[in-house]
């Protein structure tokens, strides 16, 4: 019987790919060339072999080698680099204390794991990251959705079913929309929640420091716990755990995700505290960050492509089958143009995507190929018949 539903599943993988996706499947695009604009990357600030990050973690590397691939259940009391960094970007997000762990994955599993159970009561946004979703199955935790950053909905919700725990991004990753964070602390504190903020892509590219949207808006003593890989701004692997200090010993030594799993190693923190220290000082990368952002939308929505919700640094072009999809990736492949592509799973069936993350280096002449090749879709396709344009999603209440 086993045997059985795997060949079901090999098989169903394998027509879809021979029947919908031509033989090939959506993601095996061309290859990346010398010289192309890559648009995939969440290298946000472009710190991704910086010298003085590489020399720090060379520097750390001779003095820690490898270092010791392990759990930090057993160190987590010992005054060492790890423990260093965390004071060090706890601080800079406002609170008092946090965790490293392998990957924003982990660090989302890791902290729902522990505080929710089959008895709590979850309100999570819709478009809350796949790895929220994650932790909840591993809970089976009651989970209420509630209608993208649609607070009117999220309220309405919590007097229906009672008070638990809200769960959110700051900066959503597929369509790059700003969660409301201020009404949400609002609700949250007058029907007593417990608020979970993914502060994953606004970390280092929001506030004057890049200290990210909770302590940008000074909403740290309101939201009781925040996340964020260091995939995205900080360009690394790892993740973070952070909010009230005396709820992190308890995911210490209670959170199965943290505990049963490998540690980073010395000299990656090394280079974390070096790139906290160039992040704070990053003043011009963000403002050219926002400003490439700004002059990308606007020319792409002058050509009358519809972009919804798109309020910071990442831009979706919201086709629908995957097959015309496919055809955009090509028309901006041949002018050397990356993005990334969403299809189902990642995105509801016939919502497929293209997201464009733009970043703090992007030149005026990469800029001007991006709405080049743009230009060139509206040639050849009918903007007005994608999703983004004939069944956008509903604005925020």
């Amino acid at each position: 019987m086993s045997q059985a539903i795997l060949k079901q599943k090999l098989d169903s993988y394998y027509l879809k790919v021979k029947n919908d996706w031509k033989n090939k499947h959506p993601q095996q695009g061309r290859p990346f060339p010398k010289g192309g604009i890559d648009l995939r990357s969440n290298d946000y600030l472009s710190l991704a072999g910086n010298q003085n990050i590489v020399a720090s973690k060379k520097t750390a590397l001779e003095k820690y080698t490898h270092g010791n691939a392990q759990s930090r259940i057993w160190t987590y009391h010992q005054d060492d680099i790890y423990q260093r960094f965390e004071h060090s970007i706890a601080s800079h997000c406002g609170y008092k204390d946090a965790i490293i762990t392998p990957s924003g994955y982990s660090a989302n599993t890791g902290l729902i794991c522990t505080f929710c159970d089959k008895s709590s009561i979850v309100y999570i946004d819709e478009f809350a990251h796949a790895s929220l979703w994650e932790g909840l199955k591993l809970t089976k935790s009651n989970v209420i959705r509630f209608q993208h950053n649609n607070m009117t909905d999220l309220r309405a919700k919590i007097q229906q079913y009672g008070a638990g725990f809200i769960i959110v991004d700051s900066l959503y990753s597929t369509f790059g929309s700003l969660c409301p964070l201020e009404k949400l602390v609002e609700i949250a504190k007058s029907h007593d929640c417990v608020t979970i903020v993914d502060e994953t892509h606004s970390m280092g590219t929001h506030g004057i420091y890049g200290e990210g949207l909770t302590k940008s808006k000074n909403l740290h003593n309101e939201i009781d716990f925040i996340t964020f890989g260091l995939s995205k701004a900080f360009a690394v692997r790892g993740g973070i755990i952070s909010g009230k200090a005396e709820a992190l010993d308890v995911i210490r030594y209670s959170s199965i995700p943290v505990i049963f799993t490998n540690g980073v190693l010395a000299y990656e923190v090394a280079g974390y505290l070096k790139t906290l220290e160039i992040i704070r000082s990053s003043h011009d990368r963000r403002k050219n960050l926002h400003n490439n952002y700004t002059y990308l939308k606007e020319a792409i929505r002058s050509l009358g492509i519809q972009i919804p919700f798109s309020e910071s640094q990442i831009i979706s072009l919201e086709i629908g089958s995957d097959i015309e999809t496919m055809k955009v990736r090509d028309i901006l492949e041949s002018y050397n143009v990356f993005s990334s592509y969403f299809f189902y799973p990642a995105v509801k069936k016939e919502r497929s995507l293209l997201r464009f993350t733009v970043n703090c280096s992007l030149t005026s002449d990469e800029l001007n190929t991006i709405v080049l090749a743009i230009k060139e879709v509206t040639k050849i396709m009918n903007v007005k018949k994608w999703v983004s344009s004939t069944s956008p999603i509903l604005e925020a209440a």
